[in-house]
């Protein structure tokens, strides 16, 4: 089947993701006709085929089956994880220029589908984060940060863009005492105060706490 030149996907959970797309980039956007709602899904599908066509994987492929492959797994994992950070960011109500860009083809559906999650945040949270990663690496020339290669799963932080708080990863943390006050008062005994930095498992969002 092809619509607009644009094939639509047979698989459920395709037709579920060119959905999704469909309607983070339609948010709070006017739909008059049905060319509008025609457009808009023409640009949901094209997004949702570049990224199959780069992580293709079997429906209904689980393990024990007869089609099930470590690499089927592996893309159909990267492919969601994909369409989850582009609903969310897209979605954000305080991201209208991103869906602006993307309705108005400012933005190549090659781009928008490899860029990381920083690329396509909505400005307000992209200035936040420099602030943070600034913030860091100044404590990081005055005690140092210890990391872990794969670092710790952890269920008790929420992401503050889209609310997962499930097996988000902690990569950097950071201890250090106020060296202001410590030099000046020469009080050792300051209590530490800790900085962590998250990435968050659905969204790929980094905060810090």
């Amino acid at each position: 089947m092809v619509f607009d030149d644009v094939k639509v996907p047979s698989f459920q959970s395709r037709k579920n993701s060119a959905v999704m797309l469909r309607t983070a980039i339609s948010y709070s956007q006017k739909i008059s006709t049905d060319e509008d709602l025609r457009r808009l899904s023409r640009i949901s599908l094209s997004i949702e085929n570049h990224l199959f066509r780069a992580y293709p994987f079997i429906e209904n492929s689980s393990a024990g089956s007869e089609n099930f492959n470590i690499k089927n797994a592996e893309n159909r994992k990267t492919y969601m994880k994909r369409i989850r950070l582009l609903y969310t960011n897209i979605k954000d109500e305080r991201n209208s220029s991103l869906r602006q860009k993307i309705i108005g083809g400012e933005v190549s559906i090659e781009g928008l589908c490899s860029g990381n999650a920083e690329s396509i945040m909505n400005p307000e949270t992209r200035e936040a984060r420099k602030r943070s990663q600034q913030k860091l690496m100044l404590q990081r020339t005055r005690t140092g940060i210890s990391q872990t290669d794969e670092g710790i799963k952890t269920d008790d932080y929420q992401c503050p863009l889209c609310s997962n708080t499930t097996k988000n990863t902690i990569l950097l943390v950071s201890t250090s005492r106020h060296v202001g006050k410590c030099e000046t008062w020469g009080n050792k005994d300051t209590q530490d105060a800790q900085t962590s930095r998250i990435i968050c498992s659905k969204c790929d969002h980094e905060f810090f706490r």
